[in-house]
């Protein structure tokens, strides 16, 4: 993977996590409590109860959820096979210190190899997100 593929890629991650974060905290306001929701009781998840109000988008959610994991883990296997040797030697080279010349070295060399299987990772993960737009889309419409 090229370093400047990289750089967008590692940059829209942040961005999306950092999205997740604002979104969250939004969501739960001021003192915890959800938009216009009743406070928050011990023993009561408005995130489970959410899930028996609206089950139709948490069922989406929820595939959507395993959709990402079987990327990921099809993307680590792919990897572990394809590149099985620039694994070991990152692995030794940054054992010591993760901020060495030599361990950047050995990183670049994974990331070349695995760019391939980063790039179906990415398409799969794609397809994720419109499957979970669709079905939100669909649960939308059922209402």
């Amino acid at each position: 993977m090229n370093t400047r593929k990289l750089s967008i890629t590692l940059a829209a991650g942040a961005m999306l996590f950092a999205l997740a974060l604002t979104t969250h905290a939004d969501a739960r306001g001021r003192g915890g409590r959800g938009p216009g929701g009743p406070p928050p009781r011990a023993g009561h998840s408005y995130g489970l109860l959410r899930q028996l109000i609206f089950p139709c988008g948490s069922a989406c959610h929820d595939s959507a959820r395993a959709c990402h994991e079987a990327a990921d883990n099809t993307a680590l296997a792919c990897v572990s096979d394809a590149c099985s040797s620039e694994v070991g030697a990152a692995q030794a080279a940054c054992a010591a210190d993760h901020r060495s010349s030599d361990c950047r070295e050995a990183v670049e060399a994974l990331r070349d190899c695995a760019d391939d299987c980063l790039d179906d990772r990415s398409t799969a993960v794609g397809a994720c997100r419109e499957a979970l737009d669709d079905c939100v889309d669909a649960c939308e419409d059922a209402q």
